[in-house]
């Protein structure tokens, strides 16, 4: 009987044998010189490393290519200009000093997905943007630091959004800015210090737009810190003719401005909430830093301190989870 078995067994262990070992990732190493080409040749699963400067604009374009598992591309060594994705699935990107370049973001993704953005480090001027992303689905930005961009993070038709954990300091137009975002968490960021580059105009930590064809929606809003003369801090708008914000949940979040009264502020319907938030008014301001909501949006459990000639405002606890 063992014989029979060792008989029928023998051409599979044979064919086993013969197999070829199991493909393993590769680590790639990349300069200004070659990184275009090493890109290229990149597989599913591969860690590509960047080092040294990269001073021109660098454009990775490949219509439908996919990495899946993503491919790593690890720039912690080295400084950069921009980089722009067009195309692609499945990057996870860790580090890297920005500078960008006039007119364009310094990190810019567009009609591709799963692209996971950590540890950048961006130093502007005010006049440029940071990160963009559009066109999108299952996007992230987390424990990056942004020094005066224009706008931190744009993110504009995308769906699955993660901006956890990054510091934007000295921005001069928006902080975070969504238009068209279908679920989302913008948690644990910090907004200081914004900058006027451009009179006139209106500066915020946290903006969701109106959009076309479809709103801001099923976003959760929490655990920001904001604190700064002359920006908003979380700030939720509708507009006639554009579908409204909806299942916004802006919760927990401490706003502390000046001459500038929404600290929260949220517009759209019953769906939205305004919830546990905690504003407060730097000295000198000309109004109080208060929690706003418009258009049947729901309010409770925010607190808002004293300034000046107006009383503290801390209403009822939430009655319900939502």
């Amino acid at each position: 009987m063992k014989i029979r078995l060792a008989r029928r067994l023998a051409p599979v262990i044979a064919l086993l044998a013969a197999a070829p070992a199991a493909a393993t990732a590769a680590e790639l190493t990349a300069n200004a010189k070659t990184v275009v080409a090493t890109f290229a040749k990149a597989k599913p699963g591969d860690v590509l490393r960047l080092k040294g400067e990269f001073p021109a604009l660098l454009v990775f374009y490949a219509k439908d290519r996919t990495f899946s598992p993503a491919l790593t591309v690890d720039a912690t060594d080295a400084r950069l200009s921009a980089v722009i994705f067009n195309g692609v699935t499945g990057i996870r990107w860790n580090g890297g000093v920005f500078t960008g370049v006039p007119g364009r973001p310094a990190f810019s993704a567009a009609n591709g997905g799963d692209i996971k953005v950590s540890q950048i480090d961006f130093r502007g001027d005010g006049t440029i943007n940071a990160v963009v992303f559009r066109n999108m689905k299952g996007v992230a930005l987390a424990d990056s630091r942004l020094d005066r961009p224009r706008v931190g993070v744009s993110l504009v038709d995308v769906e699955d959004v993660s901006v956890v954990g990054n510091t934007i300091q000295g921005w001069s137009g928006d902080g975070i800015g969504l238009a068209g975002v279908t679920r989302g968490e913008i948690r644990k960021n910090s907004c200081r210090d914004p900058v006027r580059v451009e009179a006139g105009l209106h500066i915020d930590c946290i903006q969701g737009y109106f959009a076309h064809p479809r709103p801001n929606s099923h976003i959760l809003v929490t655990q920001n810190y904001v604190t700064g003369f002359e920006t908003q801090g979380v700030f939720f708008n509708a507009f006639p003719g554009y579908p409204p914000p909806d299942h916004i949940v802006a919760e927990e979040n401490t706003v502390e401005t000046g001459d500038a009264p929404n600290g929260v502020a949220l517009d759209g319907g019953p769906t939205n909430i305004a919830r546990n938030n905690r504003t407060s008014t730097l000295k000198g301001s000309r109004w109080r830093t208060d929690v706003k909501v418009f258009g049947g949006s729901i309010s409770c459990g925010n607190k808002t301190e004293a300034y000046l000639r107006w009383k503290s405002v801390a209403e009822p606890p939430c009655k319900d989870a939502r």
